[in-house]
């Protein structure tokens, strides 16, 4: 958005022509009108959403001043004010800077004897909204030359803050010691750092930040990335807990202590891995099966808009690895291949939990009690018994995309878990951690089952499960025969009403990338 400033002339104190030119922030020429004296409001230099106020003249004025509000007093009252703020003279320019959309009374003078200029600015729209967070970020280690890339996209939508994309902030660390900082503009969409080097202990944690042209801050997108070279782990694979990966064939389970089965490689070709066990390892849950969310958080009102993610398939399609038809409990349906279906929006949900909590911080503290899933996620190290290792932490709840991918993939990970000792992927539903554009309450899931070869049903809908009780009887119908005389027996309807909304229980998966 361009920050618009529409200044509006009230009234004048003395024969003096005044008049006032606007600079918008594409950095365009100003449109300048003839007179002596010029108040402009230079939008080109906003700086966290400040708008500098410029006042120029043929001769210097002996001092101004400026209010917030529309003052009701005369111009030379104004200076006498006690709630007045002196406008600061400096590199030949008098200017002050506001931080709010809000109506200005600037007055000033060119002695402290003379009449007095009153001018009203009304400043509308200051931009306030940082972009996005960058999607798909990921960092590849290469140990032969000692090369960390870190990279990812911009901003899934320029629409959804107002002011362009300046520059990606690099921030990075070694060993979560020293920080140093750098910054690549718009458009460049990965950062090489050269000389990295070090034992397989070590690591880099990297924070992406957009900033717009105003200096505004999205959402840091953090990475935290070992040296360990686990790149040409493939899916099936087993990772194990001394930070080594082995092929299925060459598991052992008596000398091996498996941690994970690789599921796919994201956008960045870093395998990720998918934990031994579902969210029945959680003593607490029923069969696996918990709540994304519950009525009751904060969360079910919002609207996560950073961890939408959408399939080009519409809910409710069936999905095969062939694209053949199949007879589910009796009915014939058509399916779409596994690789005809892409995603776009938020890819990675590596991060989503993050975002979640800043935006529900109360709800989320409590995650037991408003986000259950995800507390069988935040404590997936303790129930896998991780705990005190360092694959304790680093394991989220997959985006509908990196679910698909899993499912996908479910035969070959299966006989890897198998050989683990792990729990298979099952003829259940499984949560995803992406909001369905269509409803902030509709979670997409990916329905499983087992006995069609794999068939899979994408679910957009129905995360909502509504209790009903009756109450009453349709006036409109009857069961007296063709009471109205119509010539139709309706016969007799009984009505129902809502009483309650539940969110749908469903199982979780844990993943983690393997960096």
């Amino acid at each position: 958005m361009k920050t618009k400033i529409l200044i509006e002339q009230i009234f004048f104190i003395m024969s003096v022509f005044f008049t006032f030119a606007c600079k918008e922030s594409s950095g365009s020429s100003y449109t300048e009108y003839s007179g002596s004296y010029t108040l402009e409001a230079e939008s080109d230099e906003l700086t966290n959403a400040s708008v500098k106020i410029r006042l120029v003249t043929d001769s210097v004025f002996s001092d101004a001043v400026w209010y917030k509000g529309k003052y009701s007093g005369t111009a030379s009252k104004l200076f006498s004010n006690s709630s007045a703020q002196e406008i600061t003279y400096s590199d030949g320019e008098y200017s002050f800077e506001v931080t709010e959309n809000a109506t200005y009374s600037v007055a000033a003078r060119t002695s402290a004897s003379s009449a007095t200029l009153l001018r009203y600015i009304i400043i509308k729209n200051i931009d306030t909204e940082g972009p996005l967070q960058v999607s798909n970020a990921g960092a590849v280690y290469d140990a032969s030359s000692g090369t960390m890339t870190v990279s990812w996209t911009d901003s899934e939508s320029e629409s959804s803050y107002d002011s362009p994309l300046s520059c990606v902030r690099i921030s990075y660390s070694v060993n979560g010691e020293e920080w140093f900082f750098d910054s690549v503009s718009a458009g460049v969409q990965s950062y090489e750092l050269t000389g990295v080097s070090g034992s397989s202990s070590d690591y880099y944690t990297f924070l992406l930040t957009a900033e717009d042209e105003l200096g505004n801050s999205g959402l840091s997108k953090k990475i935290v990335r070992y040296l360990k070279d686990y790149s040409d782990a493939d899916t099936g694979d087993i990772i194990l807990a001394d930070g080594s990966f082995v092929e299925p064939d060459y598991f052992d389970p008596d000398t091996m202590n498996a941690v994970a089965v690789v599921a796919f490689k994201n956008f960045s070709g870093v395998p990720v891995g998918i934990g031994l066990y579902d969210s029945s390892a959680d003593e607490s849950s029923e069969n696996g099966n918990l709540k994304w969310l519950t009525t009751e958080s904060g969360g079910y009102s919002m609207d996560f808009k950073e961890t939408v993610c959408t399939p080009d398939v519409s809910g409710g399609n069936y999905l095969s690895a062939d694209g053949t038809s199949v007879s589910v409990s009796g009915s014939s349906y058509d399916t779409v291949k596994f690789t005809d279906v892409s995603f776009t929006g938020d890819t990675d949900g590596s991060d989503n939990w993050e975002y979640i909590s800043s935006m529900d911080p109360d709800c989320a503290a409590e995650c037991d009690v408003y986000y259950p899933a995800y507390n069988f996620i935040e404590n997936y190290g303790s129930y896998s018994g991780l705990t005190g290792s360092e694959y304790e932490s680093g394991w989220y709840m997959p985006s509908i995309s990196e679910l698909f991918s899993i499912i996908s993939n479910m035969s070959e990970i299966n006989e890897s878990l198998l050989l683990c000792g792990g729990m298979t992927i099952g003829e259940n539903w499984y949560w995803s951690c992406s909001q369905s554009a269509d409803a902030v309450f509709e979670i997409w899931t990916l329905r499983v089952y087992e006995s069609y070869d794999q068939i899979i049903t994408v679910l957009g809908t129905g995360t909502v499960q509504n209790e009903y009780e009756e109450s009453g009887t349709d006036e409109r119908y009857d069961d007296t025969g063709d009471a109205d005389g119509d010539g139709t027996d309706y016969g007799s309807a009984v009505t129902y009403d809502v009483v309650s909304s539940t969110m749908l229980n469903g199982f979780c998966i844990a993943v983690r990338a393997f960096e």
